[in-house]
């Protein structure tokens, strides 16, 4: 017996077996791939928000918003909060991370098992990725995965790295936030997390990503740090089947001008739901003691409070 196998071998012969159902099981359970932040930045509560609303509300979309906002004012928590509402999904983070060269895309196949020489060759892989999406169902039918499946989700995760950041608890709710533009389509959703200063084969990618998102009728989100990579996304459709997440952009082009131009602007969080945020991180919290304003960001509130408690 050859027992020489390398885990680029475990990769392709399990793709091979299983091209057809690869992403079922990580779309069933809402995986979150590669999360950064995985062990302590999730919250053990959601705090409503405004950037939280606005994504919520154009969840009854398809096809591709793309969510421009810097650092810490809460793009990836709220796509989780989303996720964990939706009818099913996946969530990419830090795939540029993943990959050997640096481009997301690459990190985005290599993430969820698909070898090598199956993505820089064939590229119905994609295909197969959002139609897992597309016909996603609700936890309470999903089948768990056969011992085959877990060893070999073992050794991937072991041998590359991998986490699959799986979440079967409950959806959360917060008081007063209307979910309905969310539960109603039963949208399922797939987000693409820190799409940061990505290289053209990245805009290529999404290129030839958003009509196969928008024709299954999934929503896929882009969650973008610079405006320079949200505005070159946004160039490749018109605004049309990828559009910016409204509330947070608007078109200031006027008749002379033959394309959009989008001017965006930071989401703002009050006083008030930087309190509850603070409160969900930090039990029997004084707030007498910190540093508190209306257009604070998150972050640096969240660092004050740990740098005091």
């Amino acid at each position: 017996m050859n027992l020489n196998v390398t885990v680029q071998d475990l990769r392709l012969g399990r793709y091979e077996a299983q091209r057809n159902i690869l992403f079922r099981e990580f779309v069933q359970r809402r995986a979150i791939i590669n999360d950064p932040h995985d062990e302590d930045d999730t919250p053990p509560e959601f705090v409503r928000s405004e950037l939280l609303e606005l994504m919520v509300q154009s969840s009854n979309k398809k096809g591709v918003v793309v969510v421009q906002a810097d650092r810490g004012l809460g793009k990836s928590t709220a796509a989780k909060f989303i996720l964990k509402n939706s009818a099913g999904g996946i969530m990419f983070c830090n795939c540029k991370a993943e990959s050997t060269d640096g481009t997301y895309w690459k990190g985005v196949a290599w993430a969820v098992g698909v070898p090598v020489e199956v993505y820089e060759n064939d590229s119905t892989w994609k295909t197969l990725l959002v139609s897992a999406v597309a016909a996603a169902k609700r936890p309470d039918n999903v089948s768990r995965p056969s011992w085959v499946h877990r060893v070999m989700d073992g050794v991937l995760s072991v041998c590359t790295g991998t986490t699959s950041g799986v979440d079967d608890s409950d959806p959360p709710a917060i008081h007063g936030l209307d979910l309905s533009p969310l539960t109603t389509h039963k949208r399922a959703i797939i987000v693409f997390d820190d799409f940061n200063s990505v290289q053209k084969e990245d805009i290529l990618f999404m290129e030839h990503l958003f009509p196969i998102v928008e024709a299954r009728g999934v929503l896929a989100f882009v969650l973008v740090r610079d405006e320079c990579t949200a505005n070159r996304l946004l160039e490749l459709n018109g605004w049309g089947r990828i559009s910016p997440l409204e509330g947070i952009c608007e078109d200031v082009s006027d008749a002379k001008d033959k394309e959009k131009i989008p001017q965006w602007k930071a989401p703002e969080w009050t006083k008030a739901q930087l309190e509850a945020l603070v409160r969900s991180r930090f039990r029997d919290v004084d707030m007498s003691i910190l540093r508190i304003d209306d257009f604070g960001n998150p972050w640096d509130v969240l660092e004050q409070a740990h740098r005091l408690y």
